[in-house]
């Protein structure tokens, strides 16, 4: 189907990424829809990097839209009608020290109540004199046709707690994962990868500000398995920039657009200090309440600190990793398992008493009966409660 994209300025705009980079028209009343523009050949087969640049100007400017059924992933840019047709990926990661989070969605049944009412026949005393036949009472039939309950499932928040060991992180560092080279377009040698789940910091120096062009990308795999890319420009002088995310393993670092280069100008990259808790992707309410620093001597509690970033789920300690200490953390978090709305169903039945006589056998006399009551016992239709359960 058709990827098409509208621009919501009144001004037109140049997308960041493409084959080549589309132009979109202004909006005629800003911030409603301008034209809309097919853009499904010049955004196919654009790297991870390139969607995520993409999505990052998509916020106020841009929308992107499907004419049907999605042709091709988009990675994390961002298009209406686009979540109904990709599908959620699980992966887990295990690796010293980390924990395997269990996602629990529960729907408990209610039970469904149907109270029988009682149905009275009072008998009536039959007087037979000569010539005169008995009277019959037949008895109805009474039915009570159950009616199908839905107990429609609510999501719950489910709240965990977890802790982690790690044994010696190394220090940060501006080249054990890619090695200073001088800034070319094309992709740099990986040398090393993190010694745990952490965020890069990548080396940029340019004394004399000459670069005026070009840009980092960077491909990788998250803590929890998930796929990473982020695009850092190069322009700006010497600096040294933080990943967004923690990286278990970078995939590929490559360069494009590089302009400007002159004499020492070097790129590197290598580890920084925040280090990756084991806590999956989505959660909520993220919290480090203790830090345990295990060093020469006997096992320290220090501060959590300013450093936990519960985006990232990642956390840059007090006494910053040296290679010689090692760490517990000891943290919390929530998620909201989901489960497909559904009703629990009994199928319509009738209860019924066979037909009977109450009669009188001769005449001459009367035949008495005890007022009674044909009647059912009130009593319910019971499910016992239960619990579906999906994991992960």
């Amino acid at each position: 189907m058709t990827l098409l994209a509208y621009n919501i300025t009144g001004s037109s705009v140049t997308l960041v990424a493409g084959n080549p980079s589309p132009v979109l028209p202004p909006s005629a009343s800003p911030p409603t829809r301008g034209s809309g523009r097919d853009v499904t050949s010049e955004l196919k087969g654009l790297s991870a990097a390139d969607y995520a640049l993409l999505e990052a100007q998509r916020p106020n400017t841009i929308e992107y839209e499907w004419s049907g059924d999605v042709e091709f992933s988009l990675g994390s840019l961002i298009s209406d009608a686009i979540s109904a047709h990709v599908p959620s990926t699980h992966a887990s990661t295990h690796a010293t020290g980390n924990t395997d989070p269990l996602t629990v969605a529960s729907a408990v049944a209610g039970n469904q109540t149907t109270i029988a009412t009682n149905q009275s026949a009072a008998a009536t005393n039959q007087s037979a004199v000569t010539g005169v036949t008995a009277g019959d009472a037949a008895a109805t039939n009474q039915d009570a046709t159950a009616t199908n309950m839905g107990a429609t499932a609510v999501n719950n928040d489910l709240a965990f707690a977890g802790s982690v060991h790690l044994v010696n992180p190394s220090g940060a560092s501006t080249g054990t994962v890619v090695s200073p080279v001088t800034p070319a377009d094309g992709p740099l040698i990986i040398a090393g990868q993190p010694d745990y789940p952490r965020k890069l910091q990548i080396r940029i120096v340019d004394g004399d500000s000459s670069i005026s062009a070009g840009r980092l990308d960077l491909i990788g795999i998250g803590l929890d398995g998930a796929d990473l890319a982020q695009g850092i420009l190069l322009t700006g002088g010497t600096a040294t920039v933080v990943t967004d995310d923690v990286y278990a393993v970078l995939s590929s670092a490559t360069l494009v657009n590089v302009a400007g280069v002159l004499g020492p100008d070097s790129i590197a990259i290598g580890v920084g200090n925040a280090l990756g808790l084991p806590i999956p992707v989505g959660a909520t309410n993220v919290a480090v309440h203790k830090v345990t620093l295990l060093g020469a001597g006997a096992p320290v509690d220090e501060a959590v600190g300013a450093g936990v970033d519960t985006t990232a789920r990642s956390i840059v300690p007090t006494s910053v990793p040296d290679g010689v200490n090692d760490y517990n953390f000891f943290f919390s978090y929530t998620v909201v398992p989901t489960q497909v709305v559904h009703n629990h169903v009994q199928d319509a039945h009738n209860h019924t008493q066979d037909a009977h006589n109450h009669g009188l056998s001769d005449g001459g006399h009367t035949h008495v009966q005890n007022t009674h009551t044909h009647g059912q016992n009130t009593h319910n239709h019971t499910q016992d409660a239960h619990v579906h359960n999906t994991s992960g």
